[in-house]
């Protein structure tokens, strides 16, 4: 049997917090624009990004290579012109990182527990170029068997009726000084 190597393991009182996980949500948008490779939402002519925290602007990194710039009022956006497809209705599920396993893995496939009761006939909505091995990964959790209509870049897509089922977790990047109880938080 495996023995235990660190049973004296305690927790440093500096590295101790309390930490909220966000709050939950699915969201219903009329006549929203998407793109590949993030999470920012633009309805009219606001754009909807949970993952900056207005508060702390200046201290994340971008992550979406579509974001040029982000102030407290204000999101500079790098859009392609002219291509756009239409769809119907979908729902939202890309990440700024969801090309990155780890990221997939952890803020991406636990938000489907958040549209199990809409109905199976609404597509997912996922970037072109996820790896083979996080697309297998949706398919074995897939329970609804949802169709998939990937998300390639240099294109924008307007969705007449889109469903946006919030993060469960917080991953911002902070490479300054991160708070772990408000920048990393696993649900």
């Amino acid at each position: 049997l495996p023995q235990i190597a660190n049973s004296n393991f305690k927790v440093n009182e500096n590295h101790k917090c309390t930490a909220k996980l966000p709050d939950t949500y699915l969201a219903e948008l009329k006549n929203a624009t998407v793109l590949s490779g993030t999470d920012l939402v633009i309805v009219q002519d606001t754009a909807l990004y949970d993952e900056i925290d207005k508060e702390k602007i200046g201290i994340y990194s971008i992550k979406s290579k579509i974001i040029d710039k982000i102030s407290l009022n204000n999101v500079t956006l790098k859009i392609p012109r002219g291509k756009y497809i239409n769809i119907q209705q979908g729902i939202h599920f890309t990440k700024d990182h969801s090309v990155n396993y780890y990221h997939w893995l952890i803020e991406c496939l636990p938000r489907l527990s958040l549209i199990e009761h809409l109905e199976q006939n609404i597509p997912l909505l996922i970037d072109a170029n996820i790896p083979h091995q996080s697309l297998e990964a949706l398919k074995l959790i897939n329970n609804n068997r949802r169709k998939l209509i990937t998300l390639c870049d240099n294109t924008y897509y307007k969705v007449k009726q889109l469903y946006y089922p919030s993060q469960l977790s917080i991953l911002h990047d902070n490479y300054n000084n991160p708070d772990y109880s408000k920048d990393v938080v696993y649900s």
